[in-house]
């Protein structure tokens, strides 16, 4: 028996197909009947094979392998392996005539899991027992999955001042579409960039919306992963913008006052989330701040009489008034300010000087002293006995000279009701200052006029 090795080869060409004859004789001329070898496939190259489905460093959905070969083959081995796995091997010896080799749900058999990314290596032998090349396709990852997208800021009905969503995914896409639906107008769409498709917390960037504020909109985002799976995000709804800035205005008390109590009003144009009020002092700087709640930060015009008290303030010395506001959109309103303001809960003192208790008297007028301007002032005359008086009790209102610092002399009693020779009166006088402090009254009694 005898092999003719390819030092016999006589030039065939691969892929062609040939018919044999053989002839022979034996050393006495006599001829034995040929051999004839039809349609001989002559094939000395290894066959090729190329993967078509899945790429290297993709992610499917479809669990499917999909080769090309470029001839019928006899044998086919496929390894399957990756960090989180043990090298799987399998040999098909199965001819395979077919040129193109499509198996569904291929890698079952492999017990693949999803998101866990895994290697392929695939050789081929053909009729003639030629082995290609392994071919290796890497990174690999099954994905069948749908991704998970959550907006995590704003939430539904919530007030904007600008639009910049945060979103949480929990894989990284391959596109995405932001659809704001607005309840007047038509709705507006944009792509997320590619930094924005990456798993985990994305910022958005912020979106100018053509629509006006206080209109109700609808937000939501469309993907895919990588692997075509498709999802939706949450659906925030009842949001609306507010780009208007309140505005907060103190109303009292007036620039340059002295004051005796912290009744400071103002007006709000809308409801706040926040809000504060600060004292200054105007030479040192200290300054105390007080936070506003609840009513206090609602619409309408306020009295913050309640809310405050005199801690830390000073007598004479000046401090500015400055209140601030955030609505719940975050905008912050402008700061206003009153300046000048003196603090004065001293009560004044008020003396009577002339006449003295229990004295007779010919003249009816009075000296009296204070210790500071008064805002206003008044005397009492009270007739208690004597010859009786009609009217009994009067009050004569001080005008704008008699409530003046100092000693005010002569004042007259009797210019609107005359007072009665021989009754006996009592006097009381008393004020108030300009921060609105009330002294006590100053009295004297037994008084006879005569």
């Amino acid at each position: 028996q005898f092999e003719l090795i390819e030092h016999y080869n006589p030039g065939l060409s691969d892929g062609q197909i040939y018919d044999l004859n053989i002839t022979y004789s034996d050393s006495a001329g006599n001829k034995g009947e040929d051999i004839k070898l039809s349609r001989l496939n002559y094939d000395s190259g290894p066959p090729t094979l190329v993967v078509l489905f899945p790429a290297e460093n993709s992610f499917m959905k479809e669990n499917r392998l999909e080769v090309l070969l470029s001839e019928s083959i006899q044998n086919l081995t496929i390894e399957h392996s990756g960090s989180d796995y043990n090298l799987n091997v399998m040999n098909i010896d199965t001819l395979i005539r077919s040129k193109k080799i499509d198996w569904d749900g291929f890698f079952n058999q492999f017990s693949v899991r999803d998101g866990i990314p895994f290697d392929i290596r695939l050789k081929a032998t053909d009729m003639a027992g030629n082995e290609s090349d392994f071919i290796e396709v890497r990174n690999i990852t099954i994905d069948d999955t749908p991704p998970e997208i959550t907006f995590s800021l704003p939430k539904s009905r919530t007030v904007l001042n600008r639009l910049q969503p945060t979103i949480i995914t929990s894989e990284e896409l391959g596109e995405a579409e932001l659809t704001i639906t607005p309840n007047k107008g038509s709705p507006e769409s944009f792509q997320l960039s590619e930094n924005q498709l990456e798993a985990g917390t994305q910022k958005l960037e912020e979106y100018s919306l053509s629509f006006d504020d206080n209109i109700a909109f609808t937000m939501q985002i469309k993907g895919r992963d990588l692997a075509g799976n498709e999802s939706e995000s949450n659906k925030l709804e009842y949001l609306r913008f507010d780009r208007r800035k309140p505005e907060l205005l103190l109303t009292n008390p007036a620039e340059n006052s002295l004051i005796n109590n912290l009744s400071i009003e103002f007006e709000n144009t809308e409801n706040l989330s926040k809000a504060a009020l600060v004292l200054i002092a105007e030479v040192s700087q200290d300054s105390i701040e007080i936070g506003l709640i609840d009513d206090y930060l609602t619409k309408g015009s306020k009295n913050l009489k309640d809310r405050l008290e005199f801690k830390g303030l000073e007598e004479d010395s000046e401090y500015e008034i400055a209140i601030w506001g955030m609505d719940h959109a975050g905008n912050a309103s402008d700061t206003s300010r009153i300046h000048g303001l003196r603090f004065d809960y001293s009560s004044p003192d008020l003396s009577i000087d002339y006449p003295e208790s229990n004295t007779f008297i010919k003249d009816k007028t009075l000296t009296y002293s204070l210790s500071e301007n008064l805002k206003g002032g008044s005397i009492n005359i009270t007739w208690v006995g004597g010859i009786p008086d009609s009217v009994r009790n009067y009050t004569i209102d001080l005008t704008e000279n008699q409530l003046l610092f100092g000693t005010n002399k002569k004042l007259l009693l009797d210019s609107d009701y005359p007072i009665v020779s021989g009754g006996i009166y009592k006097f009381a006088l008393q004020g108030s200052d300009i921060a609105g402090n009330v002294s006590l009254p100053a009295t004297i009694e037994n008084i006879h006029f005569d």
